[in-house]
């Protein structure tokens, strides 16, 4: 989405907070931003694979990455099973890092270790005021991973990790200050990120995640999907979409699998809990697909540091 679009998207928002903020509104712009936005970004997984492989657009894979993407998989579904709390750290890890890199890629001219650092304290700030302003609400999802009153001290933890991951990035922000359209861009992205915890501020906890999955990360990494295969390969929007769809409606029958299973087995874990997991476990994989594609060097970003798009 455009730098227009994204603030008309958070001032209507927060007009229509309180209309929004209705259980049923809420729900259905939900599932309908993860639906219609959020699971296809990731169902192209295929294609970045074989444009990473071979730099060329095709929408078949081979066994080898259907092999990986499985084992990879169901690896993580055994650390879920057997050591549930790390398999959630590690999944808010990855995810931190896998937001900030999709929102900071085109900022950076540089590629050391701070690039890496910026991605992460991002995400880290993200998701850490997320969960701090709808604490309450995230330790009732979690309830079943994790008793977050059984630790102790949460809360200030998790402040004081924010607190860390927002000097982590103001001192990564310093390597690159002194060029001019660095800053430009680097204090738009400071802006927007201002602009979105506000707007978690007052929405709910889920809608507040799917606005910003699906409007921001989901549309912002399909759009550079799309920019960088174009540079080799005339590929058209509607033509990457189809692509998605094969992948996404395996995801959905997941999904419908896993709502199934809760109607037969209700006392086990709720659909939330189970819609979580299976959201980390299609998440890894695609991270490790991405962060390779974008190592690749062919999703090269601009010589001149870009803000929000």
């Amino acid at each position: 989405m455009s730098l227009l679009v994204k603030a008309l998207v958070i001032i209507c928002s927060l007009l229509l907070s309180a209309q929004l903020n209705e259980p049923t509104v809420s729900h259905v712009l939900t599932i309908g931003l993860i639906i219609v936005l959020g699971i296809p970004h990731g169902a192209t997984d295929h294609v970045l694979d074989h444009f990473e492989q071979t730099g060329s657009y095709a929408t078949r894979f081979s066994a080898v990455f259907i092999g990986i993407y499985l084992l990879l998989i169901a690896s993580y579904s055994l650390v879920w099973w057997l050591l549930p709390l790390p398999a959630l750290l590690l999944f808010l890890l990855i995810s931190a890092y896998h937001f900030g890199q999709t929102q900071l890629f085109n900022l950076f001219s540089g590629t050391g270790l701070y690039v890496r650092l910026a991605y992460l304290s991002w995400g880290t700030v993200l998701l850490c005021s997320l969960f701090s302003l709808h604490y309450a609400d995230t330790a009732q999802y979690l309830e079943g991973i994790v008793v977050l009153a059984d630790i102790p001290h949460v809360q200030t933890v998790l402040l004081g990790i924010m607190g860390i991951a927002i000097l982590a990035y103001i001192g990564t922000l310093a390597v690159e200050w002194q060029n001019k359209a660095f800053r430009k861009a680097a204090s738009l992205h400071l802006v927007e990120l201002g602009a979105l915890v506000i707007l978690f501020s007052q929405l709910n906890l889920l809608l507040s995640f799917s606005l910003f999955f699906g409007l921001w990360h989901s549309t912002d990494a399909f759009k550079l999907q799309l920019k960088t295969i174009r540079t080799r390969y005339e590929l058209s929007t509607a033509k990457l979409i189809r692509a998605a769809v094969p992948f996404s409606l395996l995801s959905l029958i997941g999904i419908g699998g896993l709502i199934s299973a809760y109607m037969v087995f209700p006392a086990l874990l709720s659909p939330f809990t189970l819609l979580f997991i299976l959201i980390s476990l299609l998440t890894l994989p695609h991270v490790v697909v991405v962060e390779r594609f974008y190592k690749s060097g062919l999703a090269t970003p601009p010589p001149a540091a870009t803000g929000p798009e």
